[in-house]
């Protein structure tokens, strides 16, 4: 039974001391056993990057090189990872990244993943390319629903994947804006290709309510590749819901996005997935939250991979952060547990370093926290 008065720290430890573990701690080890449990091409799919895998790499690097800078001797015994977003205040940070075609990695896909995040109070994001419903995500849980969005070919389809989402109740859409085009991934051509998933596309299926609106030829799994700034204000007149356009890595494009209406923006380069040698997108972060200054609201995806990096990214500018493969590993592993004692030790290790590093909120947490570790010569620490 959960404590309201344990931290998460506090109650993942109890759990350890008398559960026995379904997932590795350590990611790598996390990674390796996952990723030998699956067939090649979802293997493939899964750990793939664009190109020579740079972007994903830099991803990484680039938080390597951001440096915690501890505080001492400060009241901690009463700490907080609560931010306010989405209308509504949230235990933490952290949010699940959508992911498609998660029954690919277990039998019940989605379903095992929005439990985990319910257990934890943590919000999830469900994918356009999901292997279960809009609709059938919502019954599991539909109180921190997010859902991405990809515009598609038909705008009849792409305007009723917005109309589901508000009537079945989720807080706000991801309008993922930097997958125009396919990407150009050689270890994902060698073995497989985005069919793998095609078939399980619940929300454009055959009989699922987005492929009975359009009278017109064109292939609801198809991108718009003709997608331009002009074509926001259509979809924001079509739902009531917050959009946060996601995909955003250049400060001007962020402007751009409020100026079009949108209402918070996501910094991410898609895992490294999209552009090889594009910029890492945690060092676009503190640019792009400059752009648009402290009243939007931005969060942060790609490259996260434990309560570290999420506190790095909050200290550069991020209100949220997503995880993404690091769950989807412990699905593959074992399902619901394995999804909630990843996301739970991410949650722990979160308020392990917000407390170590002598703070006694999350919403205390900014710049002064962290430095450049290629130059703390130049930031008075020599």
């Amino acid at each position: 039974m959960t404590n309201a008065s344990e931290s998460p720290l506090e109650r993942r430890l109890r759990e350890i001391e008398t559960e026995r573990t379904a997932v590795p701690f350590d990611y790598d080890e996390l990674e390796r056993v996952a990723l030998e449990r699956l067939p090649s091409a979802s293997a493939s799919y899964v750990a793939a990057t664009a190109g020579t895998g740079e972007t994903g790499r830099a991803n990484r690097r680039e938080f390597d090189r951001w440096r915690i800078v501890p505080r001492v001797l400060r009241d901690v015994s009463d700490r907080s990872l609560g931010v306010d977003l989405f209308e509504k205040t949230l235990r933490s940070p952290l949010l699940l990244a959508p992911i498609g075609g998660q029954t690919k990695y277990h039998e019940d896909g989605e379903l095992a993943s929005v439990r985990a995040a319910t257990e934890l109070g943590v919000p999830f994001a469900l994918s356009t390319a999901s292997s279960y419903s809009i609709e059938d995500v919502a019954e599991t849980d539909d109180s921190n629903l997010l859902f991405q969005l990809y515009c598609t070919s038909d705008f009849d389809t792409t305007v009723n994947l917005l109309e589901r989402a508000e009537r079945a109740g989720y807080d706000g859409i991801l309008l993922t804006v930097d997958f125009q085009v396919p990407r150009w991934s050689p270890e994902t051509l060698s073995r497989t290709n985005d069919q793998l998933y095609a078939s399980s596309l619940a929300n454009l299926s055959a009989d699922s309510p987005a492929n009975s609106v359009s009278d017109t030829t064109a292939d609801p799994l198809a991108r718009d590749e003709s997608l331009s700034w002009e074509d926001l204000s259509a979809l924001t007149e079509a739902t009531t819901l917050p959009i946060y356009l996601k995909g955003i890595t250049h400060p001007e494009d962020a402007r751009l996005a409020v100026e079009h209406g949108m209402d918070g923006v996501v910094v991410s380069n898609h895992g490294g997935r999209q552009v090889d040698g594009s910029i890492a997108a945690i060092t676009a972060l503190p640019h792009v939250a400059d752009a648009v200054g402290a009243d939007v609201p931005v969060l942060f995806d790609s490259g996260v991979r434990g309560g570290a990096d999420a506190f790095k990214a909050i200290a550069l500018g991020a209100d949220a952060v997503f995880l993404g493969r690091p769950y989807l590993y412990g699905l593959t592993i074992a399902g619901q547990r394995g999804v909630y004692e990843v996301v739970h030790n991410v949650l722990a290790e979160l308020d392990s370093v917000v407390g170590l590093s002598g703070y006694d909120s999350i919403a205390n947490v900014d710049r002064s926290a962290i430095v450049d570790g290629s130059s703390i010569g130049s930031m008075g620490f020599d």
